[in-house]
């Protein structure tokens, strides 16, 4: 019982937290160009 309340748990944090980060490719950019107009840089640690 335990493994399987754990396991959605596990799954349920990963997801939250991978989908409120900036994605790389827009962080990059960001570094690139000093400009990112289209980027979604939610939750990025700037």
């Amino acid at each position: 019982m335990k493994q399987t309340l754990t396991t959605p748990a596990v799954a349920a944090t990963m997801f939250a937290n991978s989908a409120s980060a900036a994605g790389p490719a827009d962080l990059q950019k960001l570094k690139e160009n000093g400009n990112c107009e289209e980027c979604d840089l939610s939750g990025a640690d700037l």
